[in-house]
């Protein structure tokens, strides 16, 4: 099954055919991150926040990447779907770290140039630009 158009633009695919270009009425990208419901959006930031907190905790020692990235709260976070990349945008760009995998999970996007790989400053910038192209407020 193919995904919605809506979808897809927010997964960073910029090259529509007329036939698949979003029509009047479908989610845009910023949409698409808003939480289902109003009192989720509390919900979610405080989760997140606690998951945050406990992932960089357990892996402020750590080297591995793959650690990093392999960590239960990490996981959490990317289960916790569209609604905490404006979250992690922001956290990215205050304080830049091991964001992409995550960011690239919920939103299939992959705004990151071969040659920014492993700067993780190069990677915050990128993934930044890519939300503001997206509508999507952080």
């Amino acid at each position: 099954m193919s995904e919605s158009p809506a979808l897809a633009y927010a997964h960073g695919q910029d090259d529509w055919s007329d036939e698949e270009a979003p029509k009047g009425g479908e989610q845009t990208a910023a949409e698409w991150v808003a939480p289902a419901w109003p009192e989720a959006n509390e919900y979610i930031q405080t989760l997140f926040h606690e998951l945050h907190m406990a992932w960089t905790s357990e892996t402020a020692c750590e080297s591995n990447v793959r650690a990093i990235i392999g960590n239960t709260e990490y996981r959490q976070i990317i289960g916790l779907g569209p609604p905490v990349v404006p979250l992690i945008i922001r956290e990215l760009v205050r304080e830049p770290n091991h964001w992409h995998t995550a960011l690239n999970a919920i939103t299939r996007a992959d705004p990151v140039p071969p040659e920014h790989a492993g700067d993780l400053d190069a990677i915050a910038r990128d993934w930044a630009r890519w939300a503001r192209l997206q509508g999507i407020d952080y």
